[in-house]
């Protein structure tokens, strides 16, 4: 029986195949400018924090018009053989039979195998960076979550 998530492509995997792709970055970056001077023009001056005053707004409006100021990253999880569970019998058992322990040696867990290329998909992030001067003004206008707006909008375009 199939699981309910089975054959489609989660927002992670999505990210992961599109965040490499020619002009996935810069399409990016411009996504973000876009929303972020949306959010600018539909705020009014009064009702704005000090990251986005004019002055702030404008520098970075400025800094989004130059190449790689935003970049992502999403490393791919990292299955090896160094990176296995492995069931070592304790030395006590192993005097006891030392014939068993020459046959069976370590071993690798069954559990283990079984979560771990899943739990490796889980635990490896997409990542979005920006430039150190328009990080707090960005986070201030569009948050976690408009960013997060911003990427699902590109990957569906790459």
């Amino acid at each position: 029986m199939a699981s309910q998530g089975e054959g489609r492509e989660g927002p992670l995997q999505k990210f992961r195949d599109s965040h490499r792709r020619a002009g996935f970055q810069k399409a990016l970056q411009k996504e973000i400018k876009d929303t972020f001077e949306n959010f600018i023009a539909a705020t009014a001056p009064s009702n704005r924090v000090s990251l986005l005053a004019p002055e702030m707004t404008n520098s970075v409006s400025l800094h989004l018009t130059k190449p790689k100021r935003i970049i992502c990253d999403c490393p791919k999880p990292v299955y090896g053989a160094s990176e296995s569970l492995r069931f070592i019998p304790e030395p006590e058992r192993l005097q006891k039979n030392y014939q068993a322990r020459v046959a069976t040696g370590e071993r690798i867990s069954e559990v283990w195998e079984q979560v771990y290329f899943r739990l490796m998909n889980i635990a490896s992030k997409g990542r979005v960076y920006c430039h150190p001067e328009i990080r707090d003004s960005l986070m201030a206008a569009l948050g976690p979550e408009g960013i997060k707006n911003c990427v699902d909008k590109v990957v569906s375009r790459f």
